[in-house]
């Protein structure tokens, strides 16, 4: 049987080191235009997109369990914060080739180069329906946050996928029960936006 890891992805932020202002747009996913009611809607959340493939959108607002906070296709998670949250694939490289999904948003504000930057956002690792049985091999490493100067904002037009990020973290988000908090910092090298 082959398994399906999804990694919910929750208030993602950013900010420097002068001001220590979020760049990122509706963080937490409160904002939406359509309530959530199947998979694959992050476009539902106001502006956020699938970067390569989809990404999932969850809202208590939803009165499915498709969608709904806290029980849904993943499994059953209460928000961080708030009522939303979202969720992105990652499938084990040994199953449908490494399949990915990749959501984004247009920050505030492009990033100012030579200025550091801090990354923060919280992970759990969750399963389709709690179908499969979720091993340590079967964990994501290497999660972080990829900045670029090039809108990739259409599922039809997909960015490639990058073999590098400008934050990431070696460590496995491994917990499942809980929101596991990843943070760190960067240097911008470019205007990212």
């Amino acid at each position: 049987m082959m398994k399906k890891i999804v990694l919910i992805v929750i208030c993602l932020l950013f900010g420097s080191l002068v001001n220590g202002q979020n760049l990122v747009p509706n963080w937490s996913f409160e904002s939406y235009d359509t309530c959530p009611n199947g998979e694959n809607q992050i476009n539902y959340c106001s502006g956020w997109s699938a970067f390569r493939n989809a990404g999932g959108y969850y809202n208590a607002c939803c009165s499915n369990n498709i969608a709904s906070v806290p029980n849904n296709l993943a499994g059953s998670m209460l928000a961080a914060s708030g009522n939303g949250y979202a969720g992105i694939e990652i499938d084990p490289p040994v199953q449908l080739n490494g399949y990915r999904q990749y959501i984004g948003a247009q920050l505030i504000s492009p990033l100012v180069v030579g200025t550091r930057y801090y990354v923060n956002f919280k992970a759990s690792p969750a399963l389709f329906q709690s179908t499969f049985t979720t091993t340590l091999q079967d964990l994501c490493n290497k999660l972080g946050a990829f900045f670029t100067t090039v809108s990739y904002n259409n599922i039809n037009n997909p960015m490639p996928i990058p073999n590098y990020a400008q934050f990431y973290t070696d460590s496995i988000v491994g917990d499942t029960g809980v929101w596991n908090t990843v943070s760190g910092s960067f240097i911008a090298d470019s205007t990212y936006q």
